[in-house]
């Protein structure tokens, strides 16, 4: 196996071998109620905080959006230990999964990230603003 091959989680939450794209509507064959995905966010004036992000949940056997905060993000990944990806939409109903979102504290203040470092800003990739 090459050494360069990527693993990655297609937006039901299903290991693969390359990042294939899935519609909403194949997750309800093969759900993954455990794992939620950001599609959109808002950040603040200085563009260096979330403000908001729209988040995708599997309720009553699909996936629903639902807004919510950054504190409100940071409390489902630390408290209710809800496991968070990225995904960015490639079409009409159809998402790539991107990396795992974690909480991560700056200073006495959390932030959510893709990935850890010590400036205190958001970071969730190029995720598009909330429409």
């Amino acid at each position: 196996m090459s050494q360069d091959l990527r693993w990655g989680l297609d937006i039901c939450g299903i290991l693969l071998e390359s990042r294939t794209l899935y519609s909403m509507e194949a997750c309800v064959q093969n759900p993954q109620p455990q794992i939620s995905y950001i599609i959109e966010v808002d950040y603040n004036a200085q563009g260096t905080r979330i403000a908001k992000v729209k988040i995708l949940f599997f309720v009553n056997g699909k996936y629903q959006p639902a807004i919510k905060t950054r504190q409100q993000v940071v409390s489902l990944i630390i408290n209710d230990k809800l496991v968070i990806y990225t995904a960015v939409a490639t079409s009409q109903n159809k998402y790539q999964p991107g990396a795992e979102v974690m909480a991560y504290p700056i200073n006495g203040e959390w932030f959510i990230k893709t990935e850890p470092n010590d400036t205190p800003d958001d970071n969730l990739g190029e995720l598009p603003p909330i429409s």
